[in-house]
């Protein structure tokens, strides 16, 4: 959870003046915010999330033990391959994030006939990852979307425009599951390199292997 810290502060010579922060951590918002209590010249200190809810002090100290018990500071990373002669697609995901102070990794792959491109094959692979998001009850927050489709990423980010109806149709069920899940997307164009992992995923699945795993991993 991120959050503006906002307060009034009081100079020694009596000149008052507010401050804006730009997000940041809502921990770290927290012990900014006691520093400057105890400089004896603040007042009116409040913090505000990215949807716009405001809390005091106490009521932020109240969420972030809320929210420590949900999934977040969630990446998703996907990518989709295509085989033009079997037109099979293969969909890998994996998915980042912490709960209770300790970092998850989950990784989950799937095969799909009909489908028509290598491009609607990396739209299925969001969708896929975006709906395995909400069996794990994340919502309510901006999550990283993170793939090395430059057509899905700058589509979905609003930089390009898109204009085949297929994609078009994966495009509206996406934002669509986000909007359902409260989610906001942060996209993020990798290289090919960056996203081996949902890649070979990806063609895991192409090959037959399903995979679906969930670990604890350490944290860094």
């Amino acid at each position: 959870m991120e959050v503006t810290l906002q307060f009034d502060y009081q100079a020694i010579t009596g000149e008052q003046v507010s401050f804006k922060s730009a997000p940041i951590i809502a921990d770290q918002a927290l012990k900014i915010a006691a520093d400057l209590i105890k400089t004896g010249r603040t007042q009116l200190i409040n913090f505000e999330d990215e949807h716009g809810y405001s809390y005091n002090y106490k009521q932020l100290q109240k969420q972030i033990a809320v929210d420590k018990q949900r999934p977040q500071f969630v990446e998703l990373y996907f990518d989709g391959g295509f085989n033009h002669e079997t037109k099979e697609s293969g969909l890998g995901i994996v998915i980042y994030y912490q709960q209770n102070d300790c970092h998850y990794r989950v990784r989950k792959n799937a095969c799909l006939e009909q489908l028509q491109s290598n491009n609607e094959a990396e739209y299925a692979a969001l969708a896929f990852g975006i709906n395995e998001l909400g069996h794990y009850q994340i919502s309510h927050q901006s999550i990283k979307i993170l793939g090395d489709s430059k057509v899905v990423i700058n589509q979905l980010a609003g930089e390009w425009p898109c204009h085949d109806p297929k994609l078009n149709y994966w495009a509206d069920q996406i934002e669509a599951s986000l909007a359902q899940l409260n989610l906001k997307g942060q996209y993020k164009e990798l290289n090919r390199k960056e996203n081996n992992e949902a890649d070979r995923l990806a063609g895991q699945a192409l090959k037959g292997e399903a995979i679906e795993s969930r670990f604890k991993i350490n944290n860094e």
